[in-house]
């Protein structure tokens, strides 16, 4: 294992996605990705068979730097998986690093590493602008992309429901 919970298969062959979807569907329930970063999709392939998403499409230029899966929302996923059906080629990017939060806030917190203390007395608050597809903006990352809704109201509900108690339209 590579951290405690994880587990790393190699060789893991699956004819499908939906066959890999079968596999983590027998793992528990699963955790419905909304409101991230990245805008993701469920694979066709794999409908009904747990939450298998496509990678995210962001062009080859952007970096996706490490972070915590879904770390903004009130409530996070306890697992992850990942699974390649298809490696991309090596000037496309696709690596995937895995590293444990709880070794890099110890790491942080033995080295004295200033706001660490402070983040976790009195919390984080991440702010982030979306813009409309409609404008140059909003071409990469837009709030009808990240939500998937193109009404307002759709999305300040889902806003809501994940504990997003401050937005507004500007």
């Amino acid at each position: 294992t590579l951290f405690p919970y994880t587990t790393l298969f190699r060789s893991a062959v699956f004819p499908t996605n939906k066959e890999y979807g079968q596999l983590v569907e027998k793992m528990g329930k699963a955790f419905s990705y909304s409101a991230g970063t990245a805008s993701r999709e469920h694979d066709p392939d794999a409908e009904g068979h747990g939450e298998v998403m496509l990678g995210a499409d962001e062009p080859p230029e952007v970096t996706i730097e490490m972070h915590l899966e879904m770390s903004y929302n009130r409530d996070m996923p306890a697992r992850i998986y990942f699974y390649c059906h298809k490696a991309p080629m090596v000037e496309h990017g696709g690596a995937v690093p895995i590293c444990n939060m709880r070794k890099v806030y110890q790491k942080l917190k033995e080295a004295g590493e200033e706001g660490v203390e402070d983040i976790m007395e009195n919390g984080l608050r991440y702010m982030r602008t979306l813009h409309s597809r409609n404008t140059p903006e909003g071409a990469l990352y837009s709030w009808e992309k990240t939500f998937p809704s193109q009404s307002m109201s759709e999305v300040e509900a889902s806003l809501e429901k994940l504990g997003f108690d401050q937005h507004e339209w500007l």
